[in-house]
Parts: C-alpha cells; structure tokens; sequence
C-alpha cells in the first residue's frame, strides 16, 4: 500500500469513545491513521471512523459503532475531486445494535465501510484473513462502493451481514481493479440478502476464491426455540460489464502441482470456493436490470491476459 507523500502518521493504542477524521486526526492536521491491536474507536451513536483526507487507514484494533440506526463503522467522503488513500483491515469492525442472540434485528441501514461522493477514491481496500466486518440491521450494507475506486477490493477475512435485504459487499460505481473475494461473505438469517452485488462496471475481473453464502438453513436460537429455513437472494448478482470476466474457483491451475518439489501436492488457493444460496435463493445472477429497476445492456470479458488468456468469460470449477 502506498503512502500520500510526507503524510504524518498517528497510532491509536487507547479506547476512543469519539469520531475520528483523518482530515483532523494529527492535532486538527491530516494524518494517516493505524489503529493498534490494543485500539478501538467506540461510538453509540453514527459514524466510528471518518477518511475525509488523502490519508491511509490501517485497522488492526476494533471499530465500532452501537447504533441501531444509521451506524457507519467507517465512512469515506471523496468529495468532488477525489481522494488518494487505501484502507487495510485486519482487526474487527462491527455494527452489532448490541443485539443479543432472542432479539428480533430491527433498525438499519446500517455500514461497516460506505464509500460516497462525486470523487475517486485511489487506493486498495483490503481486508486481511482472520478480519471481520459484521453488520446488522434491514438494507445493511458490509462494504458499500458508491463512489468510482482506482484500484482493487481485495476481500480476504470474513465479512457478514444480518438482517433483511443486506448485502455483503455492492459495487454501486466502476471499479479499476479486480474485485477479488478469498474469505467469507455471508448474508444470513433473515432472508433476501445478497452476497455480492455488482452493478459498477468492473476493468478487472471479479473473483471469488472463498465461500459466499446467502440464506439459512433451519436451525435453533438459544432458547432452543426452532427457527425455520429462510432463503437467501443471489451470492453473486451482476447487473454491469466485468471485462476480464467473473471467476469462481482458482483462475489459474498449475501445469506441475508440486512446484516446490517436496512431494506434496501445493495448496492451490480457491480449489474449495464455493456459492451458496440457501432455500429458493440463487447462487449466481447475470442480469441486465440492476437492483433499483433500471436496465443497461451487460458484457462480461474474457478472463486473463495475454499467453494467460481462458477465452471464457465465466469460469467456474467444482470439487
């Protein structure tokens, strides 16, 4: 991840119980901002973290917000001229409404990391395995993409969202990279919520090597109380161009399986990816009209480059 020239770095290593802004947060002066696996930012109320600045963000603590109603973990403004940073997430952000587990999820919408204005924001979204983003409420969003991003969205820990109609990860604007899921994304419980939306045109391709579920299977609350199947919306739903197509599984496997030559067969990432969408849900959507009903005509790509190139534009492998 590059950093913006002569940024001045500030480490949070204590409990925040305040908004942070990168525009503020060196003394009323920007600053990139990492936030230590000893640090939270904690609020009961909105928005947690703020990227407002050409400035990096780096979690490894916890961001928070307990508000049951319009909760943003993390909310990037790009204005009208557009902002250069990169955000790398390998602690926890969550937006829970301090729900316990008989609690029926009301409130919402709600955002772990929502991207918004007429700008581009230039930089990688990362999230590192074993990182978490958890989401409740009706019309959540895990990772929300309304602004056009000049770079890639690499997904590699968890990232779950609760509550009717939510969504994982939705690409609202274009996308310059590859949008590459290789963790978890889960939409469960409450029926309707989607996977991966991507209706912003994609140059690079989409790919998911991990699991994507959507939807619940029957199952017991902690009263033992039976809570009946309910079926999920689409784990991956693309209503715009992706123009080096969409993968699932290993995009590339190897001709020799033991490169390193230790007689063991190389872990190969993505062999298991899997899309599941629970009940009368549908694990993959191609469509041409996009979630608000609009339509717009849809090309996917061929996937790769060059002596790389598969000549298919939607490549999926089982077992």
């Amino acid at each position: 991840m590059s950093l913006p020239a002569f940024a001045q770095e500030v480490t949070i290593d204590d409990d925040r119980t305040s908004t942070v802004r990168t525009s503020t947060a060196d003394g009323g002066s920007p600053g990139d901002v990492t936030i230590s696996t000893s640090g939270s930012v904690t609020v009961e109320d909105g928005t947690a973290l703020v990227v407002d600045s050409s400035n990096l963000l780096v979690i490894n603590g916890i961001v928070e917000s307990t508000d049951r109603v319009g909760g943003v973990g993390i909310d990037v403004l790009t204005g009208d001229s557009g902002i250069t940073s990169g955000i790398e997430l390998s602690g926890n952000i969550v937006l829970d409404g301090d729900f316990q587990n008989n609690d029926e999820v009301v409130g919402g919408p709600n955002f772990g990391i929502r991207l918004g204005g007429a700008g581009t924001f230039t930089g990688d979204i990362t999230s590192n395995s074993g990182s978490q983003i958890v989401v409740f409420g009706t019309d959540s969003v895990g990772l929300d993409l309304g602004s056009a991003v000049d770079g890639s969205i690499r997904l590699g820990g968890t990232l779950a969202v609760q509550g009717e109609n939510s969504i994982g990860l939705a690409v609202r604007s274009s996308v310059s990279g590859d949008v590459e899921n290789s963790g978890t994304i889960q939409g469960v419980s409450f029926g309707g919520e989607t996977g991966m939306l991507i209706e912003g045109a994609v140059s690079g391709s989409v790919l998911n090597l991990g699991a994507i579920t959507t939807g619940r299977n029957q199952v017991f609350d902690n009263d033992f109380n039976v809570l009946p199947q309910e079926s999920g919306g689409p784990g991956v739903f693309i209503s715009a161009d992706v123009a080096r197509g969409f993968v699932n599984g290993p995009p590339v496997i190897p001709e020799d399986p033991d490169e390193d030559g230790d007689g063991i067969v190389d872990l190969i990432p993505g062999t298991g990816a899997t899309i599941a969408a629970r009940g009368d849900g549908k694990a993959v959507v191609i469509s041409a009209t996009r979630s608000d009903g609009s339509m717009g005509d849809v090309t996917l790509g061929a996937f790769g480059t060059g002596d790389e190139a598969s000549g298919l534009s939607i490549a999926a492998r089982f077992g």
